[in-house]
């Protein structure tokens, strides 16, 4: 009898284990996090609102609550890459991203060409 009790109490605590760690959102939900987090940094650090985001490797999971990837950011003349770390306390996730590498992307003419450094369309500067 006491047994029974015993055993029947370990199967509902290890039930309410593992339904508690079902409550922690998986790397989908991390990504989604990241994505949004990067949109709001990429805003102030290149002031452009209409950058495209991309992940560009997977995520990396730092334990149980914590993920870690890098994005890229394309958009408004230049494009930057952002380390990005989330962390989930019972389902909230928080995300910290750091700009990692930034640099101008030189514009395109009609039809995808570069333009031509000191080519049609240049101004020279006087010495």
């Amino acid at each position: 009898m006491v047994r029974g009790v015993l055993v029947r109490g370990c199967v509902a605590v290890v039930g309410l284990v593992v339904a508690g760690c079902g409550a922690f959102p998986g790397d989908a939900a991390h990504a989604d996090a990241a994505l949004h987090g990067v949109r709001d940094r990429v805003g102030f650090d290149m002031d452009c609102k209409d950058a495209q985001l991309m992940r560009l490797g997977d995520v990396s999971r730092l334990g149980q609550q914590m993920t870690s990837m890098t994005i890229g950011a394309v958009g408004c003349g230049k494009k930057a890459t952002y380390y990005v770390e989330c962390v989930s306390n019972w389902g909230n996730i928080t995300c910290t991203a750091k700009m990692n590498t930034a640099q101008d992307v030189p514009r395109q003419q009609p039809g995808g060409v570069k333009p031509e450094p000191g080519g049609a369309g240049s101004q020279q500067v006087a010495e």
